[in-house]
């Protein structure tokens, strides 16, 4: 297929996943849309047997009977037996109307696989489960701190000049904030456990114990409390410190995603400007000598 004949499927899928009320079905077909794209900045689109079972899933999941034709007719697309135009056709696709794009679909093909390395994952891990709960504060506050740090010095030209500022950690938080690096409805966790890290350090009979646990759970914006999964059967009830490394654990990996994010914002729009050099290269009359933009 064409690359317009995958960007009016990819635009079907989208459609559907709008439509449907089965969320398996909006999840696979957000699987699909992401497995489309997932060569990039190799290549613009991709078709290959994952988006196939993909879209067979939704298919096979799908309550409405006219949604399930409609996917389906998607299937015989992609065998070969219904061109796309036919198929587009009949969605009668109202480009000014499409539902908003998704984020983790955009960003998906670009993002790299962590920031953080094994290694320092398995440290990470070994600081949660040895020491007291005093200690897990301390030393997960440290390794939140400097995955912010990371995500700031990523984010910011010239992030030595942060340094010479001696931000302290709130400070550091709220500038983060501003720069819409932390969600503001995920700011309190990080807060909290700020909270808590000056109460073990400075306090000369501090003790972490199982209010203090509950704090730092209840501080979680929506987007961690779902991550976390704390409030899943689970783990709702492990005993303490459990869900106290649980919710840092979530921060860590919170601040490691943005940290992704924000490099695979940069890697799409390196492949976008290949891509208007390459539609600029075909222009006629175009000297294929001449260096690119």
């Amino acid at each position: 297929m064409r690359d317009f004949e995958f960007s009016d499927l990819d635009t079907i899928l989208h459609l559907a996943a709008a439509q449907t009320a089965s969320p398996s079905v909006r999840v696979a077909l957000r699987v699909a849309r992401i497995g489309l794209r997932s060569q990039r900045p190799l290549v613009p689109w991709r078709l290959d047997d994952e988006v196939t079972t993909a879209i067979r899933q939704a298919c096979g999941e799908e309550p409405s009977d006219q949604l399930r034709t409609s996917l389906n007719d998607v299937l015989m697309c992609l065998q070969g037996d219904v061109a796309v135009s036919v198929i587009a056709d009949k969605w009668k696709i109202p480009y000014s109307l499409l539902p908003p794009p998704d984020p983790a679909v955009e960003l998906a093909a670009f993002r790299p696989g962590r920031v953080l390395d094994k290694d320092s994952e398995r440290r990470f891990l070994d600081h949660l489960e040895m020491g007291t709960p005093l200690e897990v504060i301390l030393r997960g506050h440290l390794w939140v701190e400097a995955a912010l740090l990371r995500l700031l010095a990523e984010y910011t030209p010239r992030p030595t000049h942060l340094d010479k500022a001696r931000f302290s950690f709130a400070q550091r938080l709220q500038l983060m904030a501003a720069l819409d690096l932390i969600p503001t409805g995920e700011l309190s966790a990080f807060v909290t456990l700020n909270k808590l890290r000056n109460q073990a350090a400075h306090q000369l009979d501090a003790a972490i114990g199982g209010d203090e646990e509950q704090a730092l759970v209840d501080s979680l914006g929506p987007q961690a409390r779902a991550a976390s999964g704390l409030d899943m059967d689970e783990h709702r009830n492990q005993p303490f410190p459990d869900r106290l490394r649980r919710a840092i654990a979530t921060l860590l990996v919170m601040v490691d995603g943005q940290h992704r994010d924000l490099l695979a914002i940069r890697e799409r729009e390196r492949f976008y400007h290949l891509q208007v050099v390459k539609v600029l290269e075909q222009r006629p009359g175009h000297d294929r000598s001449a260096p690119s933009l």
